[in-house]
């Protein structure tokens, strides 16, 4: 039997990292199983208008905020939309609704088929604010849910309040007239993070920020923003 060359590794497309912003977009999911009900939860958390088209459809699903049309896909379907997803275990089936979308704005992804994909779903974890997404580039979902579990784990649970302490501390010295620029804001996030990890409640956090905050505004190197320097000597 001849041995495969684990060695050899055929060469990846470089991939451009992005947010997508699909506030009330419409968006499209050929399927209805399983795998489609995952795609879906992360469009209606992204506030998208979610389309599904399948000729069996769960009772998950239905029960969805999402328009169901309980068919299989006909050509055309892909019209109208700015991103359809394909998880049908179907590989013609992608194929068919990749070529479609060649040559259009729409992107279009396959689960499990890379070759049918314009782009690739990273492994998300979602804090509050903060979201961190690991892709390899279509080489090993495995591989992206391993290092979003572990970065996980190293933020913790609760890193959600985290973000949400330090951009309130920062909004209030911006409004202040203050910069943000500069500040030791890697003190802050420390102090919060072991804070919190301890048990400390939210109201017991804040007040630990606001402390922060005014012990850095009575440092010397606290200077005004750009827009008021003009006052400066």
């Amino acid at each position: 039997m001849k041995r495969r060359n684990l060695n050899h590794v055929s060469p990846r497309q470089q991939v451009y990292p992005v947010s997508l912003l699909l506030e009330a977009r419409p968006c499209l999911v050929v399927g209805g199983g399983q795998v489609a009900l995952s795609k879906i939860a992360g469009l209606l958390d992204a506030g998208a208008a979610v389309t599904v088209i399948a000729p069996e459809v769960s009772d998950k699903i239905t029960a969805l905020p999402v328009i169901v049309h309980p068919r299989s896909y006909r050509e055309g379907d892909c019209a109208g939309f700015v991103l359809v997803i394909a998880a049908t275990g179907d590989r013609v089936l992608d194929a068919s609704i990749y070529a479609e979308c060649q040559g259009t704005t729409t992107l279009v992804n396959a689960a499990d088929n890379p070759t049918a994909c314009t782009f690739y779903l990273p492994a998300l974890l979602r804090a509050g604010d903060l979201s961190v997404a690991i892709s390899t580039a279509g080489a090993s979902p495995a591989i992206a849910s391993w290092v979003r579990d572990r970065v996980g784990a190293l933020v913790g649970e609760r890193f959600g309040d985290v973000v949400d302490i330090v951009g309130a501390t920062r909004e209030q010295i911006r409004a202040s007239g203050q910069t943000s620029e500069g500040l030791p804001w890697v003190d802050l996030i420390d102090r919060l993070t072991a804070a919190l990890a301890e048990g400390v409640d939210l109201a017991a956090a804040n007040a630990l920020a606001s402390d922060w905050a005014a012990s850095v505004a009575a440092t010397p190197k606290w200077v005004p923003a750009a827009k008021d320097r003009s006052t400066l000597p």
